[in-house]
């Protein structure tokens, strides 16, 4: 067996699960909140992604 070294943890939305290259919320940087970043601010306020 080889070891093969771990990917780089890609960073997605804590709420809907999108990958960062996929964000569209504030010019693809997604919003903060509660110590988190979500994709987009529906996704941060809990009101649904806008992303999609």
């Amino acid at each position: 067996m080889e070891n093969v070294p771990h990917a780089q943890q890609e960073e997605k939305c804590p709420n809907c699960g999108m990958r960062k290259p996929e964000w569209r919320g504030n010019n693809g940087q997604g919003f903060a909140m509660g110590g988190q970043t979500y994709c987009c601010q529906g996704c941060a306020i809990g009101t649904g992604c806008t992303c999609k």
